[in-house]
């Protein structure tokens, strides 16, 4: 077959190939950019200005922003996750060949996920921020890394590739139990991790496994947490059992890391100004603006996230934009009567499986679930038995009620449709496992 009948590929369609294309692309980004912009406030402001002057030729071309003046995006229409869900076309810029965007699903964690377009910048800028990150924490960017996870389709562990030039394992804290803790206490002691990386509920989960299989565990010089945000019950636990206040990483799936927590100055977050614009709207949401990517234009985005924006100069230093009181989303787990604590991830894979416009997944106490739903079409009788069933057998519960409700029945007060209202939220889990905590580092 010819070169012009054939589908066209790119190299690039291994996604190991395209992160390892983007990481040299980053060392460069980092060692001429992000280093420097970091400390330097005419540097920053020159980056910028070069970035919202192309982002407003790019908004231009859209039919989403029509109206674009030199104070744009400042003037630009607040817009929500349901725009870009329901409009993706009125956003993309044409830029970038669809053969080469890069497409990113939210979680779903308060509503339906949504898929959203970047260009190549966003692999780029993600690994330069990460550079920055490291270095501000005093990780070298050889370092081990264990990750930590609860999803129930992960193994017990995992060797997922390497973390900037360093090494990771992926431990799944929700299978260690007491026939293959001498196996996990001894890989923990020779891999000897500096770094202890995860999400909040999966920290915490961790810590609680320690307390019960692991007789001990060498103490991380670094706790990094993303995803979630960190209450100071979560805080104060890591604290105390990983011996390492954690420091926190706030991203979103449609931007990457958006700021991170200052190593100087706790519960103070710098944002990556390189990358993004951010705002507060009238009630104290955040509002962000993507300055680097070439496929779609997300201007003034409000995740529903909320912070303070300081005026002041970091004690540290950095001339980069600082959020205080950063409150965004929060996950739970799924209780079992056995004490055990359920991902939820794959009762939402199968949810999402089935021709639902909406559902809802409700626990008041260990062993019992409440689903709410809202059918494309008529839902048989004998389809909602087998729903019960088969969420019953993969999340270990006693019981499973599924019962059919009109859309509205889905909303809160405040328009939004959270998939899983769980009690045994991150709050709830910190004070179990602090109350219960009995010294399970070595201290080695």
């Amino acid at each position: 077959m010819s070169a012009s009948r054939s589908p066209r590929k790119r190299w690039w369609d291994s996604q190991d190939m395209r992160v390892t294309a983007a990481e040299g692309q980053a060392w460069d980004l980092y060692d001429s950019v992000y280093r420097h912009t970091e400390f330097d406030a005419g540097a920053l402001q020159a980056y910028r200005s070069e970035r919202l002057a192309e982002l407003r030729e790019r908004a231009r071309s859209t039919a989403a922003y029509r109206e674009v003046d030199d104070e744009w995006p400042r003037t630009a229409t607040v817009t929500r996750k349901s725009d870009f869900v329901r409009r993706m076309e009125d956003y993309r810029t044409g830029e970038v060949d669809p053969l080469d965007v890069i497409r990113v699903r939210t979680s779903g964690t308060t509503g339906r996920p949504a898929v959203f377009e970047h260009s190549e910048e966003h692999l780029v800028h993600a690994a330069a921020s990460r550079l920055r990150t490291f270095d501000a924490y005093g990780i070298g960017v050889s370092d081990r890394i264990l990750r930590i996870s609860g999803n129930p389709s992960h193994p017990l562990v995992d060797f997922p590739g390497k973390a900037g030039g360093g090494s990771m394992i992926r431990l799944n804290a929700g299978r260690i139990d007491r026939e293959n803790a001498e196996y996990v206490s001894r890989l923990l002691r020779d891999y000897a991790a500096p770094v202890l990386w995860a999400q909040p509920m999966e920290l915490l989960l961790f810590a609680g496994k320690l307390r019960e299989h692991l007789s001990a565990f060498p103490a991380p010089s670094r706790v990094l947490s993303h995803g979630d945000s960190l209450d100071e019950g979560t805080r104060r636990v890591c604290a105390e059992i990983f011996q390492e206040r954690p420091m926190d990483l706030y991203g979103l799936q449609e931007f990457g890391m958006i700021a991170w927590e200052c190593p100087e100055a706790a519960g103070t977050y710098h944002v990556n100004d390189e990358k993004v614009v951010v705002e507060t709207d009238h009630d104290g949401a955040l509002l962000i603006t993507n300055l680097v990517n070439r496929a779609s234009v997300m201007a003034r985005y409000r995740p529903e996230d909320r912070g303070t924006l300081l005026s002041e100069r970091c004690p540290c230093g950095r001339v980069l934009s600082r959020i205080s009181g950063l409150a965004g989303r929060q996950r739970s787990f799924i209780a079992t009567d056995d004490g055990r604590f359920v991902n939820v991830k794959q009762v939402e894979l199968y949810l999402d499986s089935l021709p639902l416009s909406r559902w809802r997944v409700l626990q008041a106490r260990a062993g019992e679930l409440d689903v709410l739903c809202t059918p494309e079409t008529e839902l048989p009788l004998q389809q909602k038995e087998e729903m019960s069933e088969r969420i019953a057998r993969v999340a270990g519960q006693r019981r499973v009620g599924v019962r059919v409700v009109p859309l509205a029945e889905m909303m809160t007060a405040a328009g939004k449709s959270p998939r899983f209202e769980l009690f045994a939220t991150q709050a709830w889990l910190a004070r179990r496992v602090g109350e219960d905590h009995d010294g399970a580092l070595s201290g080695a």
